[in-house]
């Protein structure tokens, strides 16, 4: 409700004075600090301060499959982080700006463009 809110009222501010795009231009690279900070820090606790190895590795499981479940696990919870922190401001953006269908379409792909481009860099 907070970001709806503030995102909100931001771009309400820039778009009296024709501006609404400058929103564009400082969310993005703020997203991707914050979330450059996620993916470090979630990392580290699901693949370092994990107490579950000790239950799964007795277990007929892979190596392999137990990294990629955790990998897994870090990807969805920053899709989820990136819906809520990104999709909704977004789309205010977009209504209270007027703009096309289109907008909404390269809205998608953008939103997984920017996940892909952030998640390599550190969990990989």
């Amino acid at each position: 409700i907070t970001i709806t809110y503030v995102s909100y009222e931001i771009i309400k501010e820039l778009n009296k004075i024709n501006q609404a795009s400058l929103f564009l231009e400082i969310f993005f690279p703020l997203l991707m600090i914050i979330m450059f900070f996620q993916v470090i820090l979630s990392s580290t606790n699901v693949y370092y301060f994990s107490r579950d190895f000790d239950i799964l590795l007795p277990l007929p499981i892979k190596p392999e499959e137990l990294l990629i479940s955790k990998f897994n696990t870090i990807l969805f919870n920053l899709y989820f982080f990136e819906g809520i922190f990104s999709v909704i401001p977004l789309i205010i953006y977009g209504i209270i700006t007027g703009v096309n269908i289109l907008y909404y379409l390269k809205l998608i792909i953008i939103l997984f463009v920017f996940l892909e481009i952030s998640i390599p860099s550190t969990i990989l």
